[in-house]
């Protein structure tokens, strides 16, 4: 996006489908902007996800107005994080299990929605 003021604030709200492969890991998503981590801030766009690894997809929802005090353009990214010091692998849209031979594993779908707010 590209605000059209620096006075200008933008809401961001993300929605993630996630899943991993081993029971009781713990992970995060957090929305970007550029470089910087939104989450971090505590200005929300943080999500804190538990993942039982039961191969069954689950949906969280962050949201936060950003002040990007820029006319140039910005872009609003999710990121997700590992928090339970494993390597476990994290799947996003779709089942730790999916593979396109698995038509019946769930999957699902990711968004962002950016939105100009006019100061």
């Amino acid at each position: 996006i590209t605000p059209s003021a620096t006075t200008s604030k933008v809401y961001v709200i993300a929605q993630c489908m996630l899943d991993n492969k081993s029971d009781g890991r713990y992970m995060y998503a957090t929305i970007y902007r550029d470089s910087t981590n939104l989450g971090a801030s505590g200005t929300g766009g943080l999500l804190e996800h538990y993942a039982a690894g039961a191969r069954i997809i689950t949906g969280g929802t962050m949201s936060v107005l950003d002040s990007p005090s820029s006319t140039s353009q910005v872009t609003y990214s999710i990121r997700i994080f590992n928090i339970s010091n494993s390597s476990t692998a994290y799947s996003v849209n779709r089942t730790d299990g999916d593979g396109d031979y698995n038509n019946f594993r769930p999957r699902g779908t990711s968004t962002i929605t950016v939105m100009e707010v006019l100061a």
